[in-house]
């Protein structure tokens, strides 16, 4: 788990420096020249995570050290300005204004043009129990669609949902998550009529729980674990990468066989 106890070796791993003459302050600077360049603060001996200007806030409550949950949240955040997203296209804490349970998103990526894009929901991890929040929230997702599908009630132009997490386990920083791409395989759908796809659903304004059986029934729960924060990512591209079989096995399940991978290719992935 992520924690204050932990936090001086967690920055480093995420490439933070000590800001000179402040000796409980941490910063990462982002950008690719210094008019665009903006930074990343931690403030040890005030608990706070600072966040660069332009990043939107319906509320406040991940901004300080009291949850455990800030910490994913922050060091996810961190992860998406690595690999080119800027202040502008986050918006933290989202108001959610549809359905029985309003909630605030954690993370709300908008594209350029302010139209939602991903959404991605924070968990703890904890290695030292059997089921941490993350697997419960993970297990729900699939029963029921859970926070992610009721947040898309709200922002229903999101073409990606997310759960995420990170840990800290011997010495060593781990991210975690599980993407839902609510985009069509075209091919796919073309091989059985009788399938239901995303798109008829955007064309007469679906509802979240509409969504979320074809996600289950149409694309059988398949979700992906990379293709969003790695080295070799950018900004608006999630899962424009070449993949190895090897990696489509792992899009699928944690229990999949080489003879199981093309289920994979129910997600449509660019090659």
């Amino acid at each position: 788990m992520l924690t204050k106890e932990n936090i001086r070796t967690v920055l480093k791993a995420l490439d933070f420096y000590s800001v000179a003459g402040f000796e409980n302050k941490y910063q990462a600077t982002y950008g690719d020249s210094t008019d665009s360049s903006f930074a990343l603060t931690v403030d040890l001996k005030n608990e706070k995570f600072v966040y660069p200007e332009g990043i939107h806030f319906d509320r406040g409550t991940t901004l300080d050290f009291h949850q455990q949950e800030s910490f994913v949240v922050f060091e996810c955040i961190a992860r998406l300005f690595a690999v080119g997203y800027r202040p502008e296209n986050l918006w933290l804490e989202g108001k959610n204004y549809q359905g029985q349970d309003l909630g605030w998103i954690d993370i709300l990526v908008k594209d350029n043009i302010e139209t939602e894009y991903l959404i991605i929901e924070c968990k703890t991890s904890d290695s030292t129990i059997k089921e941490d929040e993350f697997s419960k929230h993970w297990k729900r997702t699939l029963a029921n669609g859970d926070q992610l599908f009721r947040y898309f009630n709200t922002y229903s132009k999101a073409q990606y949902l997310c759960l995420y997490t990170a840990d800290f386990v011997d010495e060593k920083l781990t991210d975690t998550y599980h993407l839902i791409t609510l985009k069509d395989n075209e091919e796919y759908l073309r091989s059985d009529k009788r399938l239901k796809s995303y798109k008829s659903l955007r064309e007469n304004q679906g509802s979240a729980e509409e969504f979320f059986e074809v996600w289950k029934n149409t694309y059988g729960s398949d979700f992906s674990t990379n293709g969003m924060i790695e080295k070799d990512s950018k900004p608006f591209y999630i899962g424009q990468k070449k993949y190895s079989i090897d990696d489509l096995c792992r899009t699928d399940c944690r229990a999949c066989t080489k003879k199981e991978w093309k289920i994979s290719l129910k997600t449509p992935l660019p090659m």
